[in-house]
């Protein structure tokens, strides 16, 4: 009985080793694929680094709606452009924005999420086909008012800078870069969104990738592993890495991935 049990036991050890082993970039079946895990790991060690990330630009680069997070007056404060007319106002604890085109009839459009911190916040209106759409007029954090991004007498509905264009899509070419993990979800043959994404905000795994691998060092360190367990070893030694990772989002350019 007893010699059942410790090789049981043994059975149970080895197994575990290998998964280390493997996770760490051995053994005959190769490294294991990195996942992503749950960032509220990352302070269990990172805790200044978890600190200090709270309440940064990255953290708030995209939320939902609250009295913490919107930062423009939603007190019935109106504004008048060229080709259109804005008021921000709350109903029932949310925030709307009923806009008039010059030529057209009023129409109000809840606000889905908060896009930026400062100098500058815009805010996400979802339209047609799960569509997230990046409003014209936005808060300017600095000054305490709002402002147009582009108020020009020709940037009417019709114009590719309006707010309601397909460049003003912020599912194509904007939350990729404000949120973790996202996934664009386009379905060609019904020209609609189903956007996802793991996390509100740039996390610890938007820039140093998947951590499930970096556990497995953690839990079982060896310096022979390659960038502690991470694909993307943002180190003095790695500036190459560093420079890559975050030019893809602080640069201008355009996603050709993901639909």
């Amino acid at each position: 009985m007893r010699t059942a049990v410790a090789v049981a036991l043994l059975a149970v050890l080895a197994g575990v080793l290998v998964a280390v082993f493997q996770a760490r970039g051995g053994g005959a079946a190769g490294p294991i694929t990195a996942h992503w895990v749950e960032e509220t790991q990352c302070g269990q060690c990172h805790q200044a680094q978890v600190r200090d990330w709270r309440g940064s630009h990255h953290h708030r680069a995209m939320t939902e709606p609250t009295d913490q997070t919107v930062r423009g007056a939603f007190d019935g404060t109106g504004f008048v452009g060229e080709t259109q007319s804005s008021v921000f106002f709350r109903r029932d604890g949310e925030f709307w924005i009923r806009t008039q085109e010059r030529d057209g009839e009023p129409e109000q459009h809840q606000v889905a999420y908060t896009f930026g911190w400062e100098p500058l916040q815009q805010y996400l209106l979802e339209t047609e086909g799960g569509r997230l759409q990046a409003y014209g007029v936005a808060w300017d954090t600095q000054t305490r008012s709002w402002f147009h991004l582009y108020d020009r007498p020709e940037v009417d509905e019709r114009h590719p800078l309006h707010w309601r264009q397909p460049a003003q899509n912020a599912n194509f070419i904007c939350i990729e870069c404000h949120t973790s993990g996202f996934q664009r979800g386009y379905d060609a043959a019904g020209d609609r969104f189903d956007s996802h994404w793991r996390a509100l905000g740039v996390g610890c795994q938007s820039c140093h990738g998947p951590a499930s691998r970096h556990l497995a060092w953690a839990r079982a360190p060896a310096e022979a592993v390659p960038g502690h367990g991470f694909e993307v070893p943002l180190t003095d030694a790695a500036r190459a890495s560093e420079v890559d990772t975050c030019a893809r989002c602080h640069s201008r350019r355009a996603p050709l991935g993901d639909g």
